[in-house]
Parts: structure tokens; C-alpha cells; sequence
């Protein structure tokens, strides 16, 4: 893991949804969206990382991702990138 520039994470988006359970009580259910995500930094149970200053989570989308590599070698960054487009 040290020598990669780019160990990244794939899921699925998660939404927790409540919901009334009757007799004033509320749960949670997680939903999933279909839409998959990219997560770049790691947390508790997944192993992520990277040195391109990429956002935490990005679409899983090959073109999205490569944009955002290739800004980072164009010395453009995230935030100039959000705002054009």
C-alpha cells in the first residue's frame, strides 16, 4: 500500500431512510440507490487512500475520475474544477 498513489474504494450509495414503526417510534432502514461511488480516503472497515488531493467521494465513472487526475497534473484544482462545470 505504500508505494500505490491511488488505493480507492467502490460501493454503492447508501441512504438511511426512517420510517414510522407505529407507537411513536422511528427506524432506520439503509436503502441503496444504485449509483456508485469512488471513496478516496479511508475510515473504520475500508482501506483508501490518495495523493492526488481528490475529493472523498467521486461518482464511479471512469471520465469523472480521469477529469480529476488530469487537473491535478494541469495544476487546476478541485475547487476552480466544481465551479466550471
Amino acid at each position: 500500500m505504500e508505494w500505490a498513489d491511488v488505493i480507492l474504494f467502490v460501493a454503492f450509495e447508501t441512504i438511511v431512510k426512517k420510517i414510522d414503526s407505529g407507537f411513536n417510534r422511528k427506524d432506520s432502514r439503509a436503502i441503496q440507490s444504485g449509483k456508485r461511488f469512488l471513496y478516496t480516503s479511508g475510515s473504520m472497515g475500508v482501506d483508501a487512500k490518495n495523493r492526488f488531493d481528490l475529493p472523498a467521494e467521486i461518482p464511479a465513472d471512469w471520465n469523472a475520475y480521469q477529469k480529476l487526475i488530469n487537473n491535478f497534473w494541469d495544476g487546476s484544482s478541485i475547487k476552480e474544477t466544481q465551479t466550471q462545470g
